[in-house]
């Protein structure tokens, strides 16, 4: 008997919903793509995983299915990415940048297969279609003949392909011809994902909860499994014996099958496993809504790590907590429903008035059921069992629905379709509900605004108290941060040190600066260009870990508008003219390596001179914004090595929040479109960050709604904000944040409501 698969490592880097995971060829490194709009190519290491290549896509853009393609358009150790934004991009685990963009397709790119033999790449699309990609991009054909979103292809031979479809179709093609050479019918919905077992025989998995058994001289299937209890994903098999065959699926299992016979069940911790992939070591990996992967071994010689065990049993744990409905009351009263006073099961003989119409009946063990009146099918419906509201404050009556408590359930039917369940809370955001329900009945976007127009009226017709939250507690800000700690004598004193240790001749020189510079932080006197000269010189003749007591000494300099203006209108033979702070900045945090003797303290203090002109006043900013262009600002807000520990967060946050406030609503189409791309950045980022860090930034933007309606308008109607609302969730119910940065986000999403 074959050892059960444990957990061995859980592989944790990504921001949102792990979408897809497969492997390199040959190799047990993987990589992963993710609703977070990056790709991540994971190398394994001392039995863990460790991100060797970050791919950044696009902001916002979903990325869906990732395809090995060799040495595709000439492009070495080549892969390609499915993407949301309708194209195909193609990457090499040798470079961090994007290769090559393929455009062709009308709707989002679901799935992608690659024939090596022949050196084509096939795409299918929500847009029902299958396009057939050559070595050149040229677009050799396209197959047309499924009626909905294409979900799954691969090459059966160098000719001949296979696809399915959310029609619950499968059919069976010669790339050079437009008609299907043959149909496999079977499954009664969505058809998910395929894998072929041989020449002569394939398997696939579907949104009916089963894995179907297919020969190819066959129209039907010859055997069927009814392996999960939700829609199943993914299956895929082992390399050399796929009759070994894994599955994941939206009950939150991976069953791992020989054949039709069930090996091992194994639960994992996320609502939803999007993907797995079988490694050549029979290694398994699962990707999950949960942000993470999971690594699973059957390997008899590998010892658990106690640690990912405990953290992944606690997951588990708090799923359970999660979804587990208090038992039902016995007595004769719950929740204020007066069990004994329902009708039985007889009184479903009795047709309802409306669509909709929701009737609880009381059950033989005295449990409560409810039911939904179908007006197309004259019949009641079973929605859910109703259990004890999980708050002691909250009385209203609860529906227990595919393991969850919500407050109402409602039918929806669209164009046709047999009613779908759509179930939410009152607390719920609509934006997140009417697009996860989007996804998971493969409907088209283009009725997102309706759905939450309906959720919208229904939340607001609830007798739930909703707590009304102020957003102007916050924003908009229009007083920029100073950094105005450290006393002038302080600061002398380190210069001072400093040049006594290189028993300098600037001492004397400097001593009678530092009176000079006491006066003009009083504002009793003006700083003169001698004095600047002065400056200047002993940078020249300190050592590079000496220098920062200089960088603080302009910090407060800056916070004289007068002197601030002397400093900005310096050329750049003088080091420390804004220009050259500005490139020492960005080409330090660039390519740290070669400017291994600036400092993180450097970094920081320079990013706080820029905060302080901001500050200084509108004149001083607006000429600081003319030699910092947005091009610069980018790279300084886009730096990783700017967010390497918490002073350095909290200095470039400030700057990004000072930026903000000086801008106003005069706002450039190119800043906004900085800006966009930057919320892509901090909802990557946010949980690594500081508290104050992370509220100085989600106060900028704030802001920056208020400020720009028109935006905020836009964002409130575009696809980006169901991630940002999650975001603004997950801040305010994880832990590692504080009630500032919990009520702040808040107000943010109160601004986007």
């Amino acid at each position: 008997m074959e050892k059960k698969y444990v957990l061995k490592t859980i592989i944790s880097g990504h921001c949102n919903d792990v979408r897809f995971v497969t492997n390199i060829p040959n190799t047990n490194d993987i990589i992963s793509s993710s609703r977070d709009s990056t790709v991540v190519y994971w190398v394994e290491k001392d039995r863990n995983y460790v991100a060797h290549s970050i791919f950044t896509i696009k902001p916002f853009c979903y990325l869906n299915y990732l395809c090995w393609t060799y040495d595709f358009l000439g492009i070495e150790n080549s892969f390609a990415v499915a993407c949301q934004d309708k194209s195909i991009r193609i990457l090499t685990i040798n470079s961090t940048s994007i290769q090559q963009t393929i455009n062709g397709h009308l709707n989002n790119v679901s799935c992608l297969s690659y024939n090596t033999k022949k050196s084509l790449l096939a795409s299918g699309s929500w847009d029902y279609s299958i396009i057939i990609w050559d070595n050149d991009k040229i677009r050799l054909n396209t197959l047309k003949y499924h009626t909905a979103s294409i979900w799954s292809l691969i090459w059966v031979n160098e000719k001949q392909i296979l696809s399915c479809s959310a029609d619950k179709m499968i059919f069976y093609w010669d790339f050079e011809i437009s008609m299907p050479l043959q149909s496999f019918t079977g499954h009664s919905d969505c058809v998910r994902s395929l894998i072929l077992l041989d020449s002569t025989s394939f398997v696939s998995s579907s949104n009916d909860y089963s894995i179907k058994f297919w020969n190819f001289q066959e129209n039907c299937f010859y055997k069927s499994v009814e392996a999960h209890s939700n829609f199943i994903y993914q299956i895929d098999g082992y390399h050399s014996d796929y009759n070994f065959i894994g599955s994941v699926s939206e009950d939150g299992s991976c069953k791992l099958w020989k054949n039709d016979i069930l090996m091992q069940k194994i639960d994992l911790p996320c609502q939803t496993p999007w993907s797995l992939k079988i490694l050549p070591n029979k290694d398994l990996v699962i990707a999950c809504s949960d942000h993470n992967l999971y690594v699973f071994t059957s390997n008899e010689n590998f010892t658990p790590n106690e640690e990912y065990l405990a953290k992944f049993y606690q997951a588990l744990n708090d799923k359970a907590k999660n979804s587990l409905s208090k038992d039902v009351n016995h007595s004769k009263n719950t929740n204020g429903i007066d069990v004994n006073s329902l009708p039985d099961l007889n009184d479903l003989q009795n047709g309802g008035t409306q669509e909709g119409q929701v009737k609880l009946i009381k059950m033989e063990d005295e449990s409560v059921t409810a039911y939904s009146w179908s007006m197309k099918n004259q019949q009641w419906d079973i929605i859910g069992t109703v259990v004890e509201s999980p708050s002691n404050n909250d009385h209203s009556t609860k529906i227990l629905f595919e393991g969850r408590n919500y407050d109402q359930i409602i039918n929806v039917q669209l164009d046709g379709r047999p009613n779908m369940k759509l179930p939410f809370n009152y607390s719920d955001d609509p934006y997140v509900v009417a697009t996860n329900f989007l996804e998971k009945h493969n409907l088209p976007t283009n009725y997102l605004e309706e759905i939450i127009e309906f959720l919208n009226e229904n939340m607001k017709n609830s007798s739930k108290n909703i707590t009304t939250i102020q957003s102007d507690k916050f924003f908009p800000l229009r007083k920029k941060i100073l950094f105005d700690a450290s006393p002038i004598v302080k600061i002398n004193e380190k210069v001072q040190t400093s040049l006594k240790a290189k028993n300098s001749s600037r001492l004397e020189d400097f001593n009678k600066l530092s009176e000079i510079i006491k006066e003009v932080i009083a504002k009793k006197s003006t700083l003169t260009s001698e004095n600047l000269n002065v400056i200047n010189k002993i940078w020249l003749e300190l050592d590079s870990n000496n220098r920062y007591p200089l960088y603080d000494l302009i910090r407060i300099l800056c916070l004289n508008e007068d002197a601030c203006i002397s400093i900005l209108l310096l050329d750049d033979n003088y080091m420390i003219s804004i220009m050259k702070l500005a490139d020492i900045l960005i080409e330090s945090s660039t390519i740290p390596v070669k400017f291994g003797d600036i400092t993180h303290t450097d970094r920081m203090l320079i990013l706080r001179i820029f905060s302080n002109i901001l500050a200084a006043s509108d004149n001083c900013a607006s000429i600081l914004m003319e030699f910092i262009d947005l091009s610069k600002f980018s790279v300084i807000f886009y730096s990783e090595f700017l967010y390497s520990n918490d002073q350095l967060q909290i200095s470039v946050s400030t700057l990004f929040l000072n930026v903000i406030i000086h801008l106003g609503s005069n706002i450039s189409t190119e800043w906004l479109k900085f800006l966009t791309e930057y919320i892509a950045f901090f909802m990557r980022k946010y949980e690594n960050l500081c508290n104050q860090s992370c509220l100085r930034i989600l106060v900028g933007f704030g802001t920056f709604f208020h400020n720009c309606d028109s935006f905020k308008h836009s964002i409130k109607s575009s696809s980006i904000l169901p991630d940002i609302k999650k975001v603004l969730f997950s801040l305010q119910n994880k832990d590692l944040f504080n009630s500032t940065v919990k009520d702040c986000s808040k107000c943010l999403n109160a601004l986007l409501s």
